[in-house]
């Protein structure tokens, strides 16, 4: 079962069959957290949406139909939940100088005597790689971490409800972006 495509998944699941729904959560939890988790900038409230998409997910099995890669249908999905959580929140997602994924000097590995001051610079370095991926944009954010999810630009754009050539653009001015502020980081 291991070899079956996500969309057969979701339908031998929505027949019944409990071990495809846990295949395809294996396949894609990592991903859609990480995502939802960039976009919120909030681990606990990432861990609570990515439950309640997984939960939607369950709830309309026997109604999906595959006219689409799963992960398309799974992050619209993502998407269409963090639009409705700022909308119930009365805010917009979260901009510049929220750091989406902190880096515990801790959590990295020490290599072979490199010693905190080495981990401690690439903490830094991390820190504000993710600061410059919040500083964009949420149109343009959004599109680049669904790129960096491996998203094509015809699944970001169905996904973000844009055309693809319009993803392509969001993208390109975001890559800019983040390039010009990496230059100016350059010592």
């Amino acid at each position: 079962m291991e070899e079956l495509s996500d969309e057969s998944l979701l339908l031998k699941y929505a027949d019944g069959d409990a071990r495809a729904f846990e295949i395809l959560y294996g396949r894609h939890k990592d991903a859609l957290y990480r995502f939802v988790r960039r976009q919120c900038g909030d681990a606990q409230l990432a861990y609570d949406l990515a439950h309640d998409i997984w939960l939607k997910v369950i709830g309309a099995r026997r109604r999906y139909r595959p006219d689409a890669r799963f992960t398309t249908y799974l992050f619209t999905l993502a998407r269409n939940r963090l639009i409705d959580h700022y909308r119930a929140q009365a805010r917009q997602p979260p901009g510049p100088g929220v750091t989406a994924n902190p880096v515990d000097v801790q959590d990295l590995p020490d290599r072979d005597g490199e010693g905190t001051d080495v981990r401690a610079q690439v903490r830094e370095l991390v820190d504000r790689s993710l600061a410059l991926v919040q500083s964009l944009p949420q149109d343009q954010r959004e599109i680049l971490l669904l790129y960096i999810e491996g998203f094509r630009m015809g699944e970001i754009g169905a996904i973000a409800g844009v055309p693809a050539e319009t993803a392509r653009s969001r993208l390109r001015r975001g890559l800019r972006k983040l390039k010009k502020e990496l230059e100016e980081l350059a010592p």
